[in-house]
């Protein structure tokens, strides 16, 4: 499913409109289409796979930051 019918059903269930912010503007560079696409047109499976990625990827950057600033540190 789709996050826009996600969205769509939460804002039936919840009788409110969600943010627009929520839905607009983010995109999001598939690997395997090797092209951007709208976060909304995800599937909500894709969504937390890209999620879970990007956290992964975020997490490894922090770790090399913090191995690099101790080695920095150790030589002062």
């Amino acid at each position: 499913m789709k996050l826009s019918k996600i969205i769509k059903t939460i804002e039936v269930i919840e009788e409110k409109r969600v943010p627009n912010d929520i839905l607009e503007g983010f995109l999001y560079h598939s690997a395997s289409r090797e092209e951007p696409i709208q976060i909304h047109d995800m599937d909500i499976v894709h969504l937390v796979r890209a999620f879970k990625s990007a956290l992964h990827k975020l997490d490894n950057q922090v770790k090399i930051t913090d191995v690099l600033n101790s080695r920095l540190n150790s030589r002062s």
